[in-house]
């Protein structure tokens, strides 16, 4: 932020430790969970997902109960998803895993 490139600026090295803490703070908050579902809004007993902040009620997502393991938000599973076909296709060469040849 700017309050960070000022204290650089003005302090110089000295103020190498006082940002290093600053940036740690706000490092540890953005790994924070969101208080409310992202699907209706309120809160209440929520579900976080491993990948990003986001929070939801079981039944928003059209889940009976809290699942066991890991839990992905519908966003991140989807993110996930491209991912996973992007790299099971390779790269568009034959007979590298893109495009099927047939003999």
């Amino acid at each position: 932020t700017g309050a960070l490139a000022l204290a650089l600026y003005l302090l110089g090295d000295r103020a190498l430790p006082v940002v290093a803490e600053l940036s740690r703070g706000a490092r540890l908050a953005s790994e924070e969970w969101d208080d409310y579902c992202f699907v209706c809004t309120d809160g209440g007993n929520l579900v976080c997902c491993d990948r990003c902040p986001r929070t939801v009620h079981v039944q928003c997502v059209g889940l009976d109960r809290v699942p066991k393991g890991d839990f992905l938000c519908l966003y991140c599973e989807r993110e996930l998803a491209k991912k996973s076909k992007h790299k099971a296709k390779g790269p568009d060469e034959p007979g590298k895993g893109g495009e099927r040849t047939s003999r």
